[in-house]
């Protein structure tokens, strides 16, 4: 907003003789007040204020002038009361109403400081620094389109104006319109090119818009502008991350920690880069650091409980767990989105009212009362006569990459009748260049890659190709583009596949499910309605090749003899329970193996460890790193029998081992996630 020193030289000379007493001798006083207020002399200037105030306590200079003293010694309480009572007996007085305004907004009274700033505007309508504190207050007030209009205002009095171009720049990055806020900054440092900030924000428009080339080089000029910045190197080694430049992006996170010893951040943002590449030991040890810093850094906490999870952690995924059950209530109760995500919800907790409970909180900050006021976020309007021709159906992911989604809608694709659909794919992800993405591409009529796309140009690109029905397949997963479904490009919208739950979300229409993984007493914990498929409503290539190379147990390590059962699910999937049920097949097989995934050395350690407490021989663990889908699928073959993890089953793991012929044994549970494999098998 402004400063004290605004205040005081907005103060003048009184324009009318005070109320007669005395009108000579009660100025020269203001005028002495007002110099020794500008002198830095607090107290005296409000000694000598008081005193004509006792005299006359309807001279609107002299409150105005204690309030900007009020101001000047941190009281904005005793400044507001000072500033309204001038503005009360001077109502036409704009730089009245100006600091009144901006006073009620360092008091978070938002709505009332716009109304004051108006009335400032009114009186003086080209007064920038009015217009520009003004959208301030409506933007703090969550009226974002007429904070626009202000800043606009301020931009057709001032065009180079580079803080309203910033405050414009902000507004449209909050909202996710990565290329206007980029244009914004671009305005911005064309007047104002030292400005750090502006860099490090046109650096993220540029990350958002997936060009880590342009953000880096952003990034590269604020250190150079503030090398003492600690948020700079955290910048920068957002970029370097995702340019891969892994020992360059740990190194400038370790820049930010000596920049800002007690800051969480750095902590937390190098624990989310090791642990990318795995280095589970280390990252939790920063994500440690980052809650000893800042306990209210929740997402820290959720952060943790994960890493446990794949590094196979079970006592630290249980106390992990405990707090997140109470802090998770907090917010619910609180009606606030959760830091958890739905995704590890279902990991948690087997209970489909606390799961839509979660995922509810979600979509509704996605598309609730704030969201209505944002520019561009009127919902698309459809119309509902039939125009003729095949229905066209879009497929909507994060995932059209080597990824399990990926791997299991191929077939899919391929399946559509083209006489009655036309499929078009929306790739949320950038590509990777793997076969996934080349084949995915080719299976559709139209493929289009929005990645780099704001929500609303997404769902405007979804709405001119005419959707009839758009299916999400990624939902609350990483890299979901929910936003975009908000919007409702589509006027029938359904979830399938990626995530396997309730979205809690009033603009998904259905979820796609069978009577094995949602039975009927599910239908109240989904927000959607469901469409149950005959059979298992998991989608699987059924042209899946198997490699015909020649494989045998010592080539992949395993005893010839031995009854080999396995399981290459994902770590975080293996829970305390299902550990002790493996472990305790194990004793009383002792000519049995456990064929596992090599997945992370954290895991494997704590595995190992593990099986020997329990009196089983390590060795008898087996892992492998993953291979080629076909490779895999042939080497499968080599195992007499796979297990099924309990509380989230396998998914593409299950149809792959079914696929090689492995038969395979699950324990259902009470949630979607937990049946997976019942309906792979019914």
């Amino acid at each position: 907003m402004t400063t004290t020193d605004a205040a005081i030289s907005a103060a003048s000379t009184p324009p009318r003789p005070p109320n007669g007493k005395g009108p000579v001798a009660l100025s020269q006083m203001i005028l002495q007040a007002r110099e020794t207020l500008l002198q830095g002399r607090n107290e005296h200037a409000v000694a000598l204020l008081r005193n004509i105030l006792s005299r006359d306590a309807t001279i609107a200079d002299a409150w105005f002038l204690l309030g900007a003293a009020a101001q000047a010694a941190d009281d904005p309480q005793e400044a507001l009361g000072c500033f309204q009572r001038s503005a009360q007996l001077s109502p036409d007085w704009a730089e009245a109403w100006f600091q009144t305004g901006v006073t009620l907004a360092q008091v978070d009274r938002f709505a009332e400081s716009a109304a004051a700033l108006q009335r400032a505007t009114e009186l003086k309508p080209d007064w920038i620094e009015a217009w520009l504190n003004l959208g301030s207050a409506l933007s703090r007030n969550g009226e974002s389109e007429t904070a626009l209009v202000a800043w606009r205002k301020v931009l057709r009095l001032s065009p180079e104006h580079a803080q309203a171009h910033y405050n414009c720049g902000h507004l449209y990055q909050t909202q996710g319109h990565w290329q206007q806020a980029a244009e914004a900054y671009i305005r911005v440092l064309n007047n104002a090119p030292d400005m750090v900030s502006a860099h490090i924000n046109l650096g993220t428009c540029h990350l958002s818009m997936g060009d880590p080339s342009a953000a880096l080089a952003c990034f590269k000029q604020a250190v150079r502008l503030r090398p003492d910045y600690a948020l700079a190197h955290i910048n920068l080694a957002g970029a370097l991350a995702a340019l891969d430049r892994f020992e360059a992006a740990v190194e400038a996170y370790t820049v930010a920690i000596r920049l800002a010893p007690s800051d969480a951040a750095p902590h937390f943002q190098i624990a989310a880069l090791l642990r990318r590449r795995w280095r589970l030991d280390e990252a939790i040890s920063h994500c440690r650091q980052a809650l000893a810093l800042a306990p209210q850094l929740y997402e820290a906490t959720v952060a943790l409980y994960e890493m446990a999870r794949h590094g196979c952690l079970w006592d630290l995924a249980d106390r992990t767990s405990q707090d997140l059950d109470r802090i998770t209530d907090q917010q619910l109760k609180a009606r606030k989105r959760t830091a958890e995500s739905p995704l590890i919800s279902l990991w948690r907790h087997a209970d489909p009212a606390r799961n839509l409970a979660v995922a509810r909180s979600w979509s509704l900050d996605i598309a609730g009362p704030k969201g209505a006021t944002w520019p561009g976020r009127t919902p698309f309007a459809h119309k509902t006569q039939d125009r003729g021709g095949p229905i066209r159906i879009g497929y909507l992911s994060g995932d059209f990459k080597a990824h399990a989604v990926a791997h299991q809608i191929r077939g899919l694709l391929r399946a559509h009748d083209r006489r009655r659909f036309q499929i078009f794919g929306y790739a949320a992800n950038p590509s990777d260049q793997s076969e996934y993405r080349e084949e995915l591409a080719q299976a559709c009529d139209r493929f289009t890659a929005i990645d780099t796309q704001d929500d609303r140009a997404a769902a405007e690109v979804i709405y001119r190709d005419g959707i009839d029905i758009l299916v999400d397949l990624s939902g609350h997963t990483e890299g979901g583009r929910l936003d975009i479904l908000a919007l409702r490009p589509a006027p029938i919208q359904a979830g399938y596949l990626g995530f396997l739950g309730s979205s809690g979300a009033d603009f998904i229409d259905y979820f796609i499910s069978d009577a094995i993984v949602t039975p009927a007493s599910d239908d109240p914990w989904f927000s959607e309605k469901l469409i149950r498929l005959p059979g298992c409503y998991q989608v699987n290539d059924d042209a899946m090749v198997i490699a015909e190379a020649p494989v045998d147990r010592v080539s992949e390590g395993l005893p010839p003899d031995a009854v080999v059962l396995c399981c290459f699910n994902q770590p975080f999937k293996i829970d305390d329970a299902t550990l002790k049920s493996w472990l305790t097949i194990l004793q009383q097989a002792p000519q049995a193996v456990l064929w596992l995934m090599d997945h992370n050395v954290t895991a494997r350690r704590n595995l190992c460890q593990a099986a020997g407490d329990a009196g089983v021989d390590p060795g008898r663990l087996i892992f492998s790193k993953p291979t080629r889908i076909d490779l895999h699928l042939r080497r499968l073959q080599l195992a007499d029998l796979a297990l099924d993890t309990f509380g989230y089953n396998g998914g593409a793991t299950t149809a792959n081992a079914l696929w090689a012929g492995v038969p395979l044994v699950t324990l259902p549970g009470r949630h979607m996630v937990s049946r997976m494999s019942a309906s792979a098998l019914q």
